[in-house]
């Protein structure tokens, strides 16, 4: 194989020009490859730390000169470091009346790792392979990593293949690059998640087929102002497709599943994610009764318990079920939400990292829609991400924001060995024809 090389990340950064190209020549194209893949499948090796992790390690010196030049990935990594340093110093702070855990401290300090690296592998493997390649890669490793063994009763569809498979099909819509592949592959998706009681997942991919239609009129636009339009544009989409979307499922169109659980959280709580998300109700008290976060390796008392299920019954929760005591509180603090959980193990310094995150999601995608290059794969990835930021746990998250901030991080500081036209050079249009560059 023949020797790593450092590429220059600005000139060759295949997604700033429309997403696809050829492989990079040479072996440390197939290195990426091949790290992308292994954090997708996130091999157990020990302490929480995985194949994936060790890999991105192994070539931390070969890929940090390239990746340090995309600005949101400085502030993450910034954001990690404060987190891992907080996490201890809560920890030990909290250990005089709580009790404290090593494996939780090891786990946790693990993951805000595996955040960081995984990153950093993404953005690395998108200046060697076209990014879809790299979605492809990322959602083959998502199929085939380990879960656990799944209820006979439970929907496979819904909790085991939706995400990688999406992944997968709109990354190959994606690489063709024609507006009616990736339209007709969406609709398939939106067929099969409907079909399945999919209800999130079924209304972001409804948006991404309607950003992906939309985009096939008019001219391409890259200016600040035209990503603020593309903001307005996409909550206008966002509020519409709420409303539209819970107006279709009460009326049964989504199947008899989705219509019952709808009600049953709008019943509960007046709102359907204060329903589905009780646990909202939980980190709102928590973070009022203890601001600063607990640690990363401290866990909960009885205390905490009631605390926790005060807030979950204020918006109308019935917390008395086992739920908060097995899962929540089972073996640490779980909030159902990556940001929640970053904040009561890192405290502000999680919050600070998840803000990070979502930032860079935010942006990046606001810049590809401004720009006409937002493929469904990517409307699909954005939305979901920042729905798992705010409403879903921290550790099954984390490879789906992986990918989407490794995607949809942008360049900042010039290569200098880049012509400045390299980098000023607009994208291609989502169907023009793939670029031939190596």
């Amino acid at each position: 194989m023949p020797p790593l090389v450092r590429t220059g990340a600005v000139g060759s950064d295949t997604l700033e020009r429309g997403g696809r190209g050829a492989w990079h020549t040479g072996g440390s194209a197939w290195v990426a490859a091949a790290t992308v893949l292994l954090v997708a499948t996130r091999i157990p090796v020990a302490q929480g730390v995985t194949l994936g992790m060790l890999a991105s390690a192994v070539f931390l010196p070969v890929w940090w000169p390239v990746v340090v030049r995309w600005a949101g990935y400085r502030w993450i990594v910034a954001g990690v470091l404060a987190s891992l340093v907080l996490g201890f110093w809560l920890t030990e702070l909290a250990s005089a009346t709580f009790p404290t855990s090593q494996r939780a401290l090891i786990f946790s300090s693990v993951m805000a790792l595996e955040l960081a690296l995984g990153i950093g592998a993404v953005i690395w493997a998108r200046t060697l392979i076209p990014a879809p390649a790299i979605a492809v890669l990322f959602g083959v490793g998502m199929f085939f990593a380990s879960s656990g063994e799944l209820d006979p009763d439970t929907n496979l569809w819904r909790f085991r293949l939706a995400t990688p498979v999406t992944i997968i099909a709109l990354a190959l819509a994606w690489y063709v690059g024609k507006v009616w592949v990736q339209a007709l592959t969406t609709v398939v998706l939106i067929a099969v998640s409907a079909l399945n009681g999919g209800r999130s997942a079924t209304a972001i991919l409804v948006l991404a087929l309607i950003v992906v239609l939309a985009q096939s009129w008019g001219p391409a636009r890259s200016r600040r102002t035209s990503r603020l339009r593309a903001a307005a544009l996409a909550a206008v989409l966002v509020v519409a497709l709420y409303n539209v979307g819970q107006s279709l499922i009460l009326e049964g169109y989504l199947g008899e599943s989705a219509q019952q659980r709808t009600e049953a959280q709008t019943a509960a709580s007046g709102s359907v994610i204060l329903g589905a998300r009780p646990e909202l109700g939980a980190t709102i008290a928590l973070f009022a009764h203890r601001p600063y976060g607990f640690g990363s390796g401290t866990q909960p008392t009885a205390e905490t318990v009631v605390v926790a299920k005060t807030g979950m019954a204020s918006i109308g929760y019935d917390p008395n079920n086992g739920y908060v005591e097995r899962y929540m509180f089972g073996s640490g603090i779980v909030l159902h939400s990556t940001i929640a959980d970053f904040w009561a193990r890192f405290g502000f310094a999680g919050i600070a990292t998840g803000v990070a995150l979502l930032a860079v999601t935010i942006n990046g995608y606001l810049r590809r829609l401004a720009s006409k290059q937002a493929a469904a794969l990517l409307t699909y990835l954005a939305v979901r991400t920042i729905w798992n930021l705010l409403f879903s746990p921290a550790h099954s998250s984390l490879p789906q924001i992986i990918l989407t901030v490794g995607l949809l991080a942008w360049v900042v500081v010039r290569d200098p060995a880049t012509p400045r036209a390299a980098v000023e050079t607009p994208a291609p249009a989502l169907d023009s024809a793939p670029d031939s560059r190596a």
